[in-house]
């Protein structure tokens, strides 16, 4: 093999890795969280203080919890990490169990929705940085 080849073959492969890159990473349908003219709530098993949510615009923000139960903002939520005191982590809720009144966590931490109207399937355009992600993962 020339030096020509080996060059061919590795861009040849860059360009193949890239196209499944972007087929994989242009956009899709999940489902998430949010209100519309009534806030529905979330109400957890545990003592949690703040939730951490990101958006669907992969904005994070702070949502306070009184008494174990949050309101759900009119943003479109993809992810909810609920934390206790000094902040510290006690569950990331994926919210891959649409339809659901009871979350699951990936601790034993759980919630229960107020209703099921909350549901909401969002169509979320990945970034490039979410394309680099993935890239590293393959």
């Amino acid at each position: 093999m020339t030096y020509d080849d080996i060059t061919l073959s590795t861009l040849a492969g860059l360009s193949a890795w890239e196209k499944e890159i972007n087929r994989l990473a242009g956009k899709t349908e999940i489902w998430s969280l949010h209100s519309e003219d009534k806030p529905y709530t979330l109400t957890f098993s545990d003592d949690v203080s703040e939730v951490k949510a990101k958006t669907a615009e992969s904005n994070v923000i702070d949502i306070p919890v009184e008494e174990n139960t949050m309101e759900i903002p009119m943003d479109t939520i993809i992810e909810l990490t609920a934390l206790g005191l000094n902040n510290v982590i006690l569950g990331k809720f994926p919210l891959n169990e649409a339809k659901s009144l009871i979350l699951h966590s990936d601790t034993e931490l759980t919630a229960t929705l107020s209703s099921k109207q909350a549901w909401y399937l969002a169509t979320i355009n990945y970034t490039w940085q979410d394309k680099i992600d993935l890239a590293k993962k393959i």
